[in-house]
């Protein structure tokens, strides 16, 4: 999920308030925040065009789950 999804979908149903304190909270969470390079990115956009069903944040979360398994062989 990126980190736009995260705030808005809080603060649709939270508020505002809540969406900004959980976001603050973040860097203190066992959550880890990943930027995607351009090898992510092209990753998640082929798993979208590939399964139209699956939601472009969970596209992103496999192509990051792919490029760690692949750091660490």
């Amino acid at each position: 999920m990126s980190l736009a999804e995260f705030y808005h979908k809080t603060a649709g149903k939270k508020g505002v308030q809540t969406a900004e304190v959980r976001y603050l909270q973040l860097p203190r969470s066992s959550l880890r925040v990943v930027a995607p390079d351009e090898s992510i990115m092209r990753q998640a956009a082929s798993w979208k065009a590939k399964r139209s069903g699956l939601s472009l944040a969970d596209c992103f979360a496999l192509a990051t789950n792919d490029a760690k398994k692949k750091a660490s062989y």
